[in-house]
């Protein structure tokens, strides 16, 4: 047994040539009899693994020495997480051995699968041993683990992102139930505590409790896997949605923040699941939120102008101060829609003379005009655009709309010469003349 350790052992660590410690102490390559100096610390502890000794570890490694071999075996278990794995499941048997070892390499495992598809750049210094683990194999490993074993949900640092990891990851609808149980551990987790006061909460605040906080990553893992299941034309779990309503019924707004964030993607294949989510989020909303909820609406601002409507009313009377450019860029994306007529929308806007809603008028027509694969479309949109223009530059920039005109001169002339001469004929601008010059000359007109 003690020769089977030291191989693993040996394979886990075949990207190095020895631990160095601390407190000083060196653990040569373990080739047959180990080589330790300047005591024989490790050799005990591999005792324990051996499940031979009922000796205390603490006998042998000082509270020092057990903190430095703890993240050290964290370290590498990142490093080699299939080598270290045998480890861990020898420890679980033993009752020799702290289980506080078998979690710094449950640790170490999720840290691997973290570093390698989570949102946030691995340490420089990370070297992981290559061939690379398969992914699916380690996820459905770990969530097996958390399943089977409880002290690891009080251990190990980074449960919630390396379940957002595994949502990405696991697609198969017969493979994900262990995951979802997991999601529903979290779903009460107290890490966001509900703020005391709402008010004194900022944009920068929500934005920090969805990216970091438990339930906001828990949040965002659960509506991704919902996605991706949608996305593959596959079944969602039954559990699925409760746990969607879930969260987006946080008391925390910025967990809320989460499901937001990703539910124009997941309207795309469940439009009434959507919805009935966005209702939730909203029916006690916090007023930074409507800004989040911005990207859904404009997405379906043409299928379901009706239900988008009633949250422009809303946005009107309950928080127009904060979401003026929310409701000026929804309300231009349904009017480009043929939703709202335009003649009363712009002179609405035009007497609202708030920037913050033309900022959103702006960014609803600069969308349309530069990513809509559409020519005809593009350019009679970008008609509609220019008799904004005077208005419009009193408060927001309007250069987009310059770079794109001067790239249409190039491939389509002849119409961006219309569109010049339209732009001058609303103002008295001698660059715009001399640009229609210049133009007219190289075509030869």
């Amino acid at each position: 047994m003690r020769q089977q350790i030291i191989t693993a052992l040996n394979n886990a660590l075949r990207d190095s040539d020895c631990f160095v410690f601390p407190s000083g102490i060196k653990v040569q390559r373990l080739e047959g009899n180990m080589r330790l100096s300047p005591d024989d610390s490790i050799i005990k502890l591999f005792k324990f693994y051996n499940g031979k000794t009922g000796e205390n570890v603490e006998e042998y490694l000082p509270i020092e020495n057990t903190e430095h071999l703890l993240r050290i075996l964290k370290d590498r278990s990142a490093s080699a997480p299939e080598g270290f794995i045998p480890f861990f499941e020898k420890i679980v048997v033993s009752d020799d051995i702290p289980n506080t070892w078998a979690a710094a390499i449950m640790d170490g495992v999720i840290s691997h699968l973290v570093r390698r598809f989570g949102n946030s750049d691995p340490p420089k210094s990370w070297r992981p041993r290559t061939p690379l683990p398969d992914a699916v194999t380690l996820a459905k490993v770990i969530l097996n683990y958390l399943e089977a074993y409880p002290f690891l949900w009080e251990e190990c640092d980074e449960i919630a992102d390396v379940l957002k990891v595994c949502s990405c990851i696991l697609d198969n609808p017969g493979e994900i139930e262990p995951l979802i149980f997991c999601q529903f551990r979290l779903a009460s987790h107290q890490d966001p505590e509900k703020p005391e006061d709402d008010d004194t909460l900022t944009k920068k605040d929500l934005e920090h409790i969805s990216r970091h906080s438990v339930r906001g990553k828990t949040g965002e893992g659960i509506i991704l896997l919902a996605s991706n299941l949608l996305r593959k034309e596959d079944w969602l779990h039954p559990l699925i949605f409760p746990l969607l309503f879930r969260f987006a019924t946080d008391p925390h707004p910025g967990v809320r923040v989460s499901i937001l964030t990703h539910l124009t993607d997941f309207g795309q294949y469940d439009p009434e699941g959507a919805w009935k989510l966005y209702r939730s989020i909203f029916q006690t909303p916090h007023s930074l939120l409507w800004g989040y909820g911005e990207p859904f609406l404009c997405d379906q601002s043409n299928r379901y102008f009706k239900n988008v409507k009633h949250y422009l009313e809303r946005i009107r009377k309950e928080a127009f101060d904060i979401a003026a450019k929310t409701w000026g860029k929804v309300s231009t994306v349904a009017c480009l829609f043929g939703h709202i007529q335009e003649k009363a929308l712009f002179k609405e806007i035009v007497t609202l003379n708030n920037k913050d809603v033309w900022q959103g008028l702006s960014e609803a027509f600069e969308e349309r005009i530069t990513e809509s694969d559409d020519r005809d479309m593009t350019l009679l949109t970008a008609d509609k655009f220019i008799p904004l223009i005077n208005e419009l530059k009193d408060f927001c920039s309007v250069k987009w709309f310059y770079d794109w005109l001067t790239a249409l001169s190039e491939t389509s002339p002849f119409s961006a010469i219309q569109l010049y001469e339209k732009l001058l004929a609303g103002a008295d601008d001698a660059e715009l003349a001399a640009k229609i010059i210049a133009l007219r000359e190289s075509l030869d007109m």
